[in-house]
């Protein structure tokens, strides 16, 4: 497992923890300058998610679930584009077949922006946490590297999106139970790990200049699914939104974090 995983599945927990105690603090990244830069900044083209799924055994070799994160990915992508366009963003179609008649070697380039994000996700998120004033002073790029793939596909700006789920197999699960019981026969408080649950790191990048401009990352228990509506409500949005008008796609559903996620 590399360290963008580890991070990830480390800092579900503090995230939950913090999330409980009601501190005022906060995942989200922000361009100081995303107010203007929001004017430039409409067509949207969501890159393909990464996705990651995980049995989790009591060996600790934990085994990818390809089928799930197929199902993860196709989740994504089906939702994604509504969720922005419901924030007054106009989103553009991914379709690398076409970036490749544009752009020489085009799946090659969206690796490299994708890694240059990785990167970027390194320094946005030395600290979990942090003020909601801070959050706001973030300035990190990954470059120029997408300026071409952008002219290809116009666009604007890219939105990353990361999934990271895990379920427990039966066997760890009774254990854990079995574990539970004890702990509660002995201090009269007993507590299971949820049976699964994911979490997501999305960010929003200038296509031209590669200024991150959101970057926002969450996690929950209890649920082995992509929550893209629950990651995009810090997104500002781009223009006001119309009187009585509903911005969340029917098809879409918000639940917040229930508990740590303890592995």
């Amino acid at each position: 497992m590399n360290n963008f995983h580890l991070q990830h599945r480390l800092w579900i927990g503090l995230f939950l923890v913090l999330f409980g105690a009601g501190c005022a603090q906060t995942p989200v990244r922000m361009d100081p300058d995303f107010a203007s830069a929001k004017q430039t900044v409409k067509k949207v083209v969501v890159l393909t998610p990464d996705v990651l799924y995980q049995l989790i055994v009591l060996t600790g070799e934990n085994e990818r679930q390809p089928e799930k994160e197929k199902s993860a990915r196709a989740d994504l992508e089906k939702k994604l584009p509504k969720l922005l366009e419901a924030r007054g963003y106009e989103v553009r179609r991914f379709d690398l077949e076409v970036a490749k008649t544009k752009l020489k070697d085009a799946d090659f380039t969206v690796e490299q922006v994708k890694s240059a994000y990785r990167a970027a996700s390194s320094q946005l998120y030395e600290r979990a946490m942090v003020s909601e004033e801070d959050s706001q002073q973030f300035r990190v790029s990954i470059g120029p590297v997408g300026g071409a793939l952008a002219e290809a596909l116009d666009a604007d700006a890219f939105l990353f999106t990361r999934f990271d789920g895990f379920e427990r197999s039966s066997g760890l699960i009774a254990k854990d139970i079995a574990a539970g019981v004890l702990v509660g026969v002995l201090t009269g408080v007993a507590h299971v790990p949820a049976p699964n649950g994911g979490s997501m790191e999305m960010a929003l990048v200038n296509a031209v200049n590669g200024n991150v401009l959101w970057a926002n990352r969450g996690g929950w228990a209890n649920r082995g699914e992509p929550n893209a509506q629950f990651m995009l409500e810090k997104l500002p949005r781009q223009g006001m939104p119309s009187a009585g008008k509903k911005e969340v796609p029917k098809d879409t559903e918000t639940k917040k974090p229930e508990e740590v996620v303890n592995r």
